[in-house]
């Protein structure tokens, strides 16, 4: 039938054959949440669901392993929570929510007006999603255009909505909690990153409304204008004046890890980092305590931070920064050493009944089974240059890629993209520092 209606969890179970009788035999893990959870450049062949069946088929091979991927980019914890109830008539025996990460992130922040919630409520009909089938449109919410709101504004929203978006994330999750069959396990999985969201809009330097009069502003552009001209020393000194003047501003922090950086400083230029992911209002994930106050007392549930232990199981203090695509994405690596954390955790072996050491698995072996040879490499680094065009990084992600397939048409024609895409930035930036220096310049001091 051309016109079904089905939700998006519906016509996941669909595909995936969840919608059979489950056998004996059969253990059934489903995986909800967003990008990170999708395996975002990985081409479907690889992502955290299937790093999980290559460990659980070969720990225990007596076992059928169903694991299944629920994952929608962009999408916060209602997205989460409606998946997982939805999910509950497929017979799961566990389920892993990775939530925490997108809060307070456009899609879900902008999703919360009027508009969309109002779609979202009439989407709960069959015969809405039917009717919208017809005329050729989606059976599934409409991800709101952040392209065209400035981040000030999203900062304010942020802002406005911050304590009510963590206390729905209790008040939905303990719901949940309370409202599933009995003997089903519920594992929150804490976000692995552990950088700001703001770094991928800071360097849009246009959206930024400064108030030229505070002494701090002037301090902190002439900080971003000798860093643009290759004088680091120069632009940590304005940076310190401008954080010395107005402690709170957050891109201060942040341009001043980037000079430090530049100068090989690399401890200052991580304590000035966590400084910035501590005063973005738009924090990485949810506060820890979001999850204990849902976890109260709730039986089968917990929370696995994630970032930690993977962190703690390579004897570092974060998680290292080779181990993220594109400065939000896991690598397929970190897909894997997510999956061991979690297999290896009491309650999910409980859950699900094995007996053997995931920890024996190797990435090795599961990269071979996957085919994740070169040319998946080659391919993986391409996406991820095109996903970053408007940004300096994405030269890095095609050189990479070419390192994997050297002289690759494709390839060196995607980075001679970049470098006309680059130019209409730096264009574009040029006239934004051009401006600031008029209003350096127009300044009383």
């Amino acid at each position: 039938m051309p016109h079904r209606g089905l939700t998006f969890t519906e016509s996941v179970a669909q595909a995936e054959g969840l919608d059979v009788p489950k056998d004996s035999n059969e253990r059934r893990v489903f995986v909800i949440g967003a990008s990170s959870m999708m395996g975002y450049h990985h081409f479907g062949q690889a992502s955290l669901s299937q790093a999980l069946t290559y460990i659980l088929n070969h720990s225990a091979p007596d076992h059928h392993w169903k694991v299944v991927s629920f994952a929608k980019a962009g999408e916060g914890s209602p997205f989460v929570f409606q998946t997982a109830r939805e999910s509950l008539r497929y017979r799961p025996d566990l389920l892993l929510l990775y939530v925490g990460e997108n809060e307070f992130s456009p899609i879900p922040v902008l999703g919360r007006q009027w508009p969309y919630r109002l779609e979202a409520f009439l989407l709960k009909s069959k015969l809405f999603r039917i009717g919208r089938e017809i005329v050729h449109r989606s059976p599934w919410p409409t991800a709101p255009d952040f392209s065209k709101v400035g981040w000030g504004d999203f900062y304010n929203r942020v802002q406005l909505n911050r304590d009510r978006i963590m206390a729905d994330f209790v008040r939905e999750g303990v719901s949940f909690l309370k409202d599933r069959p009995t003997g089903i396990a519920v594992v929150f999985l804490q976000p692995i990153l552990s950088a700001p969201s703001g770094p991928a809009f800071w360097n849009e330097l246009e959206k930024w409304q400064l108030d030229w009069s505070l002494p701090a502003t002037r301090d902190f552009a002439r900080g971003v204008l000798a860093a643009e001209d290759g004088k680091p020393n120069e632009a940590i000194g304005f940076f310190k004046r401008a954080e010395a003047a107005q402690p709170n501003f957050v891109l201060t922090p942040q341009y001043l890890s980037i000079s430090l950086r530049t100068l090989g400083r690399t401890q200052e230029a991580e304590t000035a980092r966590q400084k910035a992911i501590d005063l973005d209002i738009s924090p990485p994930q949810l506060p820890k305590e979001n999850y204990e106050n849902v976890l109260q007392g709730a039986p089968l549930a917990e929370m696995i931070p994630l970032a930690s232990r993977v962190a703690s199981r390579r004897g570092t203090a974060r998680v290292p920064e080779d181990l993220i695509e594109d400065g939000c994405h896991p690598t397929v690596q970190l897909e894997f050493e997510e999956a061991r954390e979690i297999l290896e955790d009491p309650l999910v072996r409980r859950t699900l009944g094995y007996a053997n050491d995931p920890l024996r698995m190797s990435f090795d072996g599961y990269a071979g089974a996957q085919k994740l040879d070169k040319a998946f490499f080659m391919q993986v680094y391409s996406h991820i240059g095109w996903y970053l065009i408007r940004s300096p990084t994405a030269k890095t992600a095609f050189l990479k890629a070419l390192s994997f397939s050297s002289g690759n048409p494709e390839v060196l024609k995607a980075l001679n993209t970049y470098e006309e895409h680059n130019a209409m930035r730096l264009d574009l930036r040029k006239r934004v520092l051009a401006d600031w220096r008029s209003h350096l310049q127009n300044s009383k001091w």
